[in-house]
């Protein structure tokens, strides 16, 4: 089982990852990009939450793709989805024309 963060935690936490907000329930990161770009980094976060198994939840929003983290059995944010955030953080910072948008 996972452990959850408590709200002091996260917020500390969501400091250090640049893009990432959200509150105790689910922590999310709006990505634009290029067509290409972003079919490929949907493409690589597909496989590495499938290896993970930890899928984020992605939906398509007024032109960005919105990625959303939550461990559901555990009802929250835990460690993982801080470890898989900054793990997608790190494969948005390789594409060269990323964009990020808070919303």
């Amino acid at each position: 089982m996972a452990t959850l963060l408590d709200a002091a935690l996260l917020t500390d936490t969501l400091k250090a990852l640049p893009g990432w907000q959200g509150d105790s329930q689910g922590i999310y990161r709006d990505v634009t990009l290029p067509p290409e770009q972003d079919a490929e980094l949907r493409r690589v976060v597909a496989v590495d939450a499938g290896a993970m198994g930890h899928p984020p939840l992605v939906e398509q929003r007024d032109g960005a793709t919105r990625f959303v983290l939550r461990t559901e059995p555990d009802g929250g944010v835990t460690e993982l989805d801080i470890a898989f955030a900054s793990h997608i953080s790190d494969l948005v910072k390789r594409l060269p024309t990323a964009h990020t948008e808070t919303a």
